[in-house]
């Protein structure tokens, strides 16, 4: 059994064996004398009992609570001792740094020679590379997604603001010699700073009365000038950062309409109607415990982001460059389970399309007169209203959805669907002396019973009245989910008979496959003749 005491170091409270507290005590001891004629020796000390804090830190788990004596003699051969140091020659260091290469380096912004936030100048160090092909490659991507990186990065990466931050950013091992040169360095780099500004100083006001009144003039406007500049950066960092605060909200309110029942958010198709994120998932999941699922992981995907932007915006509209490593931890791990909830749902969504099922309805055309067949389209009265109003503005969005999958429209209007597309109609030359009319309907589902039960659940007639033919202008289906409904129509004509196209089809061609014979007409009301090669216009009828 041994006696334990509470020791603070570095404002950290440690439980420590009194062994191992006599032994640090000492060591630091010895580190203040060691230290106690160097410039900053303050700081140093203070630098070396912060490693000593985060080393010891690593020590402390659950199932151990009390740094021993094997901790210490560790601390002490990883920062080293006093006496390793006294007696090597003034280029020693350089060597020892040299040769000490710290191969765990951490990614820390660079405040020392930053241009604006040090993102640069740390990724710099962590690679190895000049600082100036960092930020060539954010100026290159500039009108691409640079800024956005930047402000990410900005926001993410902390600053290395303790001389052990700076040693790691650098690759350099955190002990007792490179913590002393390093703070050497710097206090070296602010006092010949001081003295070259007063060694300036003296030697302006030295010939200032010496100098004409157009070169006091000048140094005046320089200062100005310069003055101006520094207030400009800082005024354009600000106004960026109301720019990304007003972004980030207008994204947020954007957001939160989405996935409002009431309220649609969401682009939709062509027309410019929209539609609520529920309802766009509804049109893919099958359940609404997984639209529900998707909408958390979908909130978290897109709205962590927006809410650090704006944060990001806070903080270089207040001029905080402090990183909170409990945010940021907190808004990576939301983002990442956002981001795994999502995949899941996708992959979920995925399952009812994985089969696919079709139908196939043959129509037998009589005897033409003369080799002749009339086609036209059939006016649908409903869906033909519903396609006039839904350019309108006075649309009431509030009791309408409308999503549009190029050749197949989900609509709801005061509760009710109509789901329907449109057919995609070819024709061929035909083998044989008659006409032949092909109707496959397609679909996919969860099984190959499913898909098969969604393709025979597309409604579709064709009219076929001797020598006129009546397509139906839509096919209806009435499942209330997407599952890829197509319904495809080859008209098989011999070769050398006529078919009458008439202006209905015109509206077809829009929403026929490029290869299709009807989507290169160009003339309506006409007799076509069937060539070997597909319909050609008669002109002459």
């Amino acid at each position: 059994m041994k006696k334990t005491v509470t020791v603070n170091i570095s404002g950290i409270f440690f439980h420590i064996d009194e062994d191992a507290y006599d032994k640090i005590s000492k060591y630091i001891e010895t580190l203040k004398f060691h230290f106690q004629n160097n410039t900053g020796k303050d700081e140093i000390i203070s630098d070396i009992e912060s490693r000593i804090a985060e080393i010891l830190q690593s020590k402390v788990n659950d199932k151990k609570q009390v740094i021993t004596m094997e901790d210490i003699d560790e601390i002490i051969s990883i920062l080293g001792k006093p006496e390793d140091f006294s007696d090597e020659s003034e280029d020693a260091p350089k060597t020892n740094q040299q040769n000490n290469t710290y191969r765990n380096k951490r990614l820390y912004r660079d405040a020392d020679s930053r241009i604006l936030g040090g993102v640069a100048s740390g990724i710099a160090h962590y690679f190895n590379v000049d600082p100036i092909w960092i930020r060539l490659a954010f100026v290159a991507t500039f009108y691409i997604l640079g800024p956005l990186v930047y402000i990410i990065a900005w926001i993410i990466i902390p600053q290395a603001r303790t001389t052990a931050e700076k040693l790691e950013m650098k690759g350099e091992r955190v002990n007792i010699s490179n913590i002393e040169n390093s703070i050497k360095e710097e206090f070296g780099h602010i006092k010949n700073k001081v003295n070259e500004f007063a060694n300036d100083s003296k030697e302006y006001y030295k010939n200032s009365s010496y100098k004409s009144k157009g070169e006091k003039t000048m140094y005046r406007s320089l200062d100005f000038l310069e003055n101006i500049a520094r207030y400009t950066v800082k005024s354009i960092i600000i106004f960026a950062g109301i720019i990304l605060v007003g972004m980030g909200i207008a994204l947020i309110v954007g957001l939160i309409m989405s996935v409002s029942s009431s309220s649609h958010a969401i682009l939709a198709n062509h027309n410019g109607n929209i539609l609520s994120l529920p309802s766009f998932l509804g049109i893919f999941l099958e359940s609404q415990q997984q639209i529900s699922i998707a909408i958390i992981g979908i909130l978290l995907l897109v709205g962590v982001p927006i809410i650090m932007i704006i944060y990001g915006g806070i903080k270089m509209i207040l001029g905080i460059h402090q990183r909170y490593k409990a945010i940021s931890f907190s808004a990576l791990s939301l983002w990442l389970a956002g981001l795994f909830i999502t995949l899941f749902s996708v992959f979920s969504g995925l399952e009812s399309y994985q089969e696919r099922g079709f139908t196939k309805q043959q129509y037998s055309v009589s005897d033409s007169l003369n080799q002749r067949l009339i086609l036209k389209i059939k006016p649908s009265n409903i869906i033909d209203e519903f396609d006039e109003n839904s350019d309108e503005f006075d649309i009431n969005f509030e009791n309408h959805d409308d999503f549009d999958f190029h050749n197949f429209r989900m609509t709801k209007q005061n509760g009710e669907f109509n789901n329907y597309g449109y057919p995609q109609i070819d024709f061929k030359p035909s083998n044989d002396k008659i006409f032949q009319i092909t109707a496959i309907k397609t679909a996919r589902g969860k099984t190959s019973k499913d898909a098969k039960e969604n393709a025979e659940r597309i409604n579709y007639n064709i009219s076929v009245n001797d020598s006129v033919i009546l397509f139906d202008k839509y096919f209806m289906s009435n499942i209330q989910k997407w599952r890829k409904q197509d319904l495809r129509i080859t008209v098989k004509v011999p070769v050398g008979s006529k078919v009458y196209i008439d202006q209905s089809f015109e509206y077809l061609k829009y929403y026929s496959d490029y290869n299709s014979i009807l989507n290169d007409l160009d003339k309506y009301n006409q007799w076509y003749t069937m060539t070997e090669t597909g319909l050609k216009c008669d002109e002459t009828e």
